[in-house]
């Protein structure tokens, strides 16, 4: 990769030609939608997650930088990509720069996905000029082009300087190709990569400020063309190397090139994922995406999971290649502890996180796929619920019950793992009364009802069983509610269940024994900080627009938060309420001031009637 030659490239004395070897796959004009190269390419792939094939359009040349277009023709994909061929219409270049990299234009080709031959390929005239022409990325929805290009004039320090610019596509020769940036310095800006769904622009930049080299920054691109306030990636993805060739997957996810540390460093391939912290976190890439040359423009899919990367490792000759990413899947055996409560672990601590971090150690892009935790064979000594989540909750037959076990297999859209072992250990420091063989199960109650149902009575009979055979025994009730109704009347209705079992219980037994019992209504329900019903003032996938909504709310006096769904967006909550009638009456008085909102129920309200029923309930805690 000539670019990459210290004399040639990083003492900045032949800057123009800095970092043209770009690479930003745009697929249909968002981040994740499907590759229509992916049907054919595939069946190509033999184990290529092992193997990297080249790209169709390779030459003894140098070709890089793809970035699809929309193909209006059956099994065909129309795409720009960088060259240094010779082609018809090419301009001569100006020769003062003193470099020994190629020339390099913008082309469009097009590739018949069935023959894998190049049926199209030409220069985009209007748009090459005398300067050198470098990597390139759409936004398809505005029918605009950003791409890389030398500026016609040095800096102060005698050197060419990068820009990224601006023009209509199809490129229309009568309008003008504007610079996105001034520059004010001795500094480049380049490699563009557009992010469709955050309207959001990323590129590499040497200008004052970063963390020293070429830095990932990031800019908003507003409604009217406008840009926002350009934002350094930070120091947990910039270091003082060089950052260069970003490509975002989605909000969370960012691959990047980093330059080596050593004198003649390559290019290797990172992974950037932004954590609920709001922090990022890195891994490089392992082979076949890392080898001892460049690889540089990573890009996936994330639902074909058909990828593409550039690297010269062959030859010396900087190619594309595309690959099929098919890891196998396998999990690790765990142990949990569980004393005679219920042992309930939740989806951050669970058998599938352990597995996916597992995994994710040796291939950071086991993240991109997702997972389900299947169950194989229950536990043989307790009630076991296992989510596909990898969350579960457990709780023993007989309270002399020390060990357990139970298998499930991890399940994806390209494979199913073997079966792994979860054991169960009883906590040493738990004492439990000697010769107790009787099971404490909880005792489950219908909706709103207080009264024991009756298709629990066998659960009955074994407590009373218990407390007979031990009289000196104690035990703690516990009762709890599901999500709906109030905070209130659940408290009371959770009471009246424990009062209901206690007077069931005191009636059966032989002795005095001790019972104590509290409620705890809806209190222990997760994600249950809001009331039955929500007003939703909007939804933003962008924080800073949640956040000035919540303080326009505040300001009018409404005591207006946001709340997360599923990590991918933010929903604006004006306010919370018991009952619809009330959330309803706050809607039609914003209407008023001409406010639009909407009612919807809380989550733990629209949890499944099986959530709703796991919470109905009354536990057993032996505390003697």
């Amino acid at each position: 990769m000539d670019f990459y030659d210290p004399q040639d490239c990083f003492n900045m004395k032949n800057k123009v030609l800095v970092l043209f070897l770009g690479f930003t796959l745009f697929l249909q004009g968002q981040n994740n939608t499907t590759d229509p190269l992916s049907e054919k390419l595939l069946e190509r792939t033999l184990d290529s997650v092992q193997k990297l094939t080249p790209f169709p359009n390779n030459t003894s040349g140098n070709e890089y930088g793809v970035v699809q277009m929309v193909s209006s023709l059956p099994n065909r994909i129309d795409f720009i990509y960088v060259t240094s061929k010779k082609m018809e219409g090419e301009k001569l270049k100006r020769r003062k720069i003193k470099s020994k990299s190629l020339i390099y234009n913008l082309a469009k080709a097009r590739i018949d996905t069935l023959t894998g031959t190049v049926e199209q390929d030409q220069l985009i005239l209007g748009i090459n000029t005398n300067l050198q022409e470098g990597p390139s990325t759409l936004d398809l929805e505005n029918n605009q082009l950003y791409f890389t290009r030398s500026v016609g004039k040095m800096g102060t320090n005698k050197e060419y300087q990068l820009n990224i610019f601006k023009t209509p596509f199809p490129v229309n020769q009568s309008k003008a190709q504007r610079p996105l940036f001034e520059i004010n310095g001795n500094y480049s800006n380049m490699h563009p990569t557009f992010d469709a769904i955050e309207k959001t622009l990323y590129f590499s930049s040497d200008r004052p400020g970063g963390a020293g080299g070429m830095d990932l920054y990031k800019v908003a691109i507003l409604e009217d063309g406008s840009l926002g306030k350009i934002e350094n990636m930070g120091d947990e993805i910039n270091s003082s190397s060089d950052e260069v060739f970003p490509y975002v997957l989605n909000e969370n996810t960012l691959f990047y090139s980093r330059k080596r540390a050593s004198e003649n460093g390559t290019l290797d391939i990172w992974m950037a994922q932004l954590l609920p912290d709001q922090k990022w976190t890195t891994a490089q890439l392992k082979a076949p995406f890392l080898s001892e040359n460049d690889d540089f423009g990573f890009s996936i899919d994330a639902n074909s999971l058909l990828g593409f990367l550039s690297s010269n490792r062959e030859n010396g000759v900087d190619n594309n290649y595309y690959f099929s990413y098919q890891p196998p899947i396998m999990g690790k055996e765990d142990r949990y502890r569980f004393n005679r409560d219920t042992l309930k672990v939740a989806a951050t601590k669970g058998v599938l996180t352990n597995d996916q971090q597992a995994m994710r150690k040796n291939d950071p892009l086991q993240a991109l796929i997702s997972k389900q935790a299947i169950l194989n064979q229950s536990t043989a000594n307790g009630d076991l619920k296992l989510k596909e989540d990898g969350s579960f909750w457990y709780l023993a037959k007989q309270p002399l019950i020390e060990k357990d076990s139970f298998q499930y297999h991890l399940k994806s859209k390209l494979s199913t793992s073997k079966p792994i072992t979860v054991f169960l250990e009883v906590e040493k420091s738990i004492e439990k009364p000697t010769a107790l063989d009787f099971t404490i199960r909880p005792i489950y109650y219908e909706f709103n009802k207080s009264e024991l149902w009756k298709k629990y009575q066998e659960r009955f009979e074994e407590i009373v069983a218990l407390l007979n055979r031990y009289p000196d025994l104690k035990l703690k009730i516990k009762a709890f509610t599901d999500a709906r109704g109030s905070a209130t009347y659940n408290q009371k209705l959770s009471i009246q269940r424990a009062h209901s079992i206690i007077t069931y219980i005191q009636s059966k037994i032989e002795h005095q024994n001790y019972l104590e019992s509290k409620g705890f209504g809806e209190s222990t329900i997760e994600e249950n900080s809001l009331k039955n019903y929500v007003l939703i003032g909007g939804g933003f996938k962008n924080e800073k627009n949640a956040d000035a909504l919540v303080s326009k709310f505040k300001k009018l006096g409404y005591p207006s938060t946001k709340y997360s769904i599923s990590g991918k967006y933010s929903r604006v909550i004006i306010s919370t309420f018991e009952y619809y009638q009330q959330a309803k009456e706050l809607m039609m008085e914003l209407k008023s001031k001409n406010i639009s909102s909407f009612i919807d129920k809380s989550p733990a309200i629209k949890a499944s009637e099986e959530i709703h029923q796991e919470n109905r309930r009354v536990e057993f805690e032996v505390i003697k």
